[in-house]
């Protein structure tokens, strides 16, 4: 159980898991691009560094709602082509790897190829 700020409690666990920003996703269309992180930060507009680009790819920084939109803005992307499910991180991870191993193909074909 949840207690939201005004104090109505919320039962959490009968919510279905809510679509979050992958790193996975983020990092693969950011190489699709060709955009370096440091270019990553610039396209975004906000007062981001690349460190904070490598924090976000590497899942130790949490995206804001408001900051999906401006990534997948910067990333010429829909909102929903960056986000997954929060139990799918971890498979996305390993995507990432195979992805890699495979030559970067075109990320739209390779994922539907994979069933994702």
């Amino acid at each position: 159980m949840k207690i939201l700020r005004n104090e109505i409690p919320v039962d959490t666990d009968d919510l279905p898991p809510a679509p979050v920003a992958d790193p996975w996703l983020i990092r693969c269309w950011r190489e699709v691009r060709g955009y370096t992180q440091a270019e990553m930060a610039k396209l975004m507009g906000w007062s981001v560094v690349a460190k904070d680009v490598n924090r976000i790819e590497g899942y130790a920084l949490h995206i804001a709602d408001k900051r999906v939109q401006m990534l997948a803005s910067a990333l010429d992307v829909t909102p929903e082509e960056i986000m997954s499910l929060p139990e799918d991180k971890a498979a996305n991870a390993e995507r990432y790897v195979q992805w890699v191993s495979d030559g970067r193909p075109d990320l739209t074909k390779w994922l539907v190829n994979k069933g994702v």
